[in-house]
């Protein structure tokens, strides 16, 4: 009769799996078919066969294919822990099970845990292929992006100039891999308001994406060299506050207008976005804010709108139930630091300003946070930044409570992103 070792069984368990493997969409649950297999490897060769971390390997890919990264995680250190034993720390194969599990563990949002292992890969791949080689790079690359999650800018951009440049050098086989990180080094370069330099990167990014698709696209303004392309320039947007500035404005003025493909803008507007505010505040809307005296901003993100009514001399106490740059704030999860004070609290504090007039500024789309603190306000000023009920801010519930109760006074336009609607509305409480 047939054993778990035998030939037979772990040969048809292993053409099974490879059909997984490479058809799993079509197919039902693999794991037992792996787990079977790894069952029978187990008891047919030693602890520290390369067979074996090669089957824990491929369990683990197919986990993570199916989004399973926590079940994936422990097959890839089984993986890494039966390779090093078998054939050394510092071998290539070492860091390529490194680096497949930090990534896995990047995927579940493990950035500190991962880095360890990125740069246990990267030394490794430094040392047997070059400080310049195409795994090299790779491992760099991916390790910047480690790092933009935990919000370190500087060492992630770093490390993404020195894998463009690696990878610049021999382009034919690697335009995904420069696209996407001319992508990322942009949105990088756009944080720190290098919005011309910026906006070069989009555009080689987009150009590789059409040439990748099989469009025909006109070639950017070629630079002069790599190294000029990851260079950054004097064409900054600066983030000071001083004399009235509005930073945000600046930026937004150069990238709504530029030619961006449809992928680099919606990446542009996000870092934006995140970064300052979802609503373009301008010197009209600011002062018509201003002007209705003391205000309780709910739902304040960044504090971006909050800062520059202050500074124009606006009283005004902004409160968000998480304050940036905590982790829990998704709608600003990229900003790495508030522009003023906000003081944690959620719609209820509404409740606690009778005599202030409430400001909403792009609450949430579908949510009830816009209802929750209009229907808890008792004053009777209210000023929303926003679409209309058929827009993408607030919900159903918000929008009918304010055409029943409320009476617009005043509309100040704003610039406004691609497709989108949003102004400065100014209400009066219907008596």
């Amino acid at each position: 009769s047939l054993v778990a070792n035998d030939p037979l069984i772990i040969e048809s368990l292993s053409n099974l799996v490879s059909v997984y493997r490479q058809r799993d969409y079509r197919l039902s649950d693999g794991t037992p078919f792996f787990e079977r297999l790894l069952q029978c490897r187990k008891a047919s060769i030693a602890s520290d066969h390369l067979v074996l971390a090669q089957t824990h390997t491929a369990f683990g890919e197919y986990l993570k294919s199916k989004g399973k990264y926590a079940k994936a995680e422990p097959h890839y250190k089984q993986a890494l822990e039966i390779t090093q034993r078998s054939i050394g720390a510092n071998h290539r194969d070492t860091a390529t099970a490194a680096h497949a599990l930090a990534m896995v563990l990047r995927g579940q949002g493990k950035h500190t845990e991962a880095e360890p292992f990125f740069l246990r890969a990267l030394d490794i791949r430094t040392q047997v292929f070059g400080s310049d080689s195409l795994p090299t790079s790779e491992t760099m690359a991916e390790l910047a992006r480690a790092y933009t999650s935990q919000r370190r800018y500087t060492e992630a951009e770093e490390l993404l100039k020195q894998a463009i440049l690696i990878q610049s050098k021999r382009p034919a086989n690697n335009e995904a891999r420069l696209r996407v990180n001319y992508k990322d080094l942009a949105d990088l370069y756009l944080r720190r308001g290098l919005v011309t330099e910026a906006l070069a990167l989009y555009d080689q990014s987009a150009w590789i994406e059409h040439r990748l698709l099989g469009y025909e696209r006109p070639q950017p303004k070629k630079l002069d060299t790599p190294e000029r392309i990851v260079a950054a320039g004097n064409r900054q947007v600066n983030d000071t506050l001083n004399d009235n500035a509005n930073p945000y404005f600046n930026a937004f003025q150069l990238v709504n207008v530029a030619p961006l493909g449809s992928l680099e803008f919606v990446n542009a507007r996000q870092v934006l976005t995140g970064k300052y505010s979802w609503a373009v505040p301008t010197e009209a809307a600011l002062k018509a804010i201003v002007d209705c005296g003391d205000i309780v901003e709910v739902g304040a993100g960044t504090g971006y709108w909050a800062a520059l009514l202050r500074q124009r001399g606006g009283s005004i106490v902004a409160y968000d139930s998480h304050p940036v740059p905590s982790s829990g704030n998704k709608w600003h999860w990229g900003a790495s630091k508030g522009w003023t004070e906000i003081l944690p609290g959620n719609e209820a504090v509404a409740k606690d300003y009778p005599n202030h007039t409430l400001m909403l500024c792009w609450p949430p789309c579908g949510q009830p946070m816009a209802y929750n603190a209009l229907k808890a306000f008792t004053g009777s000023r209210l000023i929303y930044i926003g679409e209309g009920p058929d827009g993408i801010t607030g919900n159903a519930a918000f929008h009918e409570l304010l055409a029943k109760d409320w009476r617009l006074e005043r509309t100040i336009k704003i610039p406004t992103w691609r497709e989108q609607s949003d102004a400065v509305y100014i209400y009066r409480r219907r008596t």
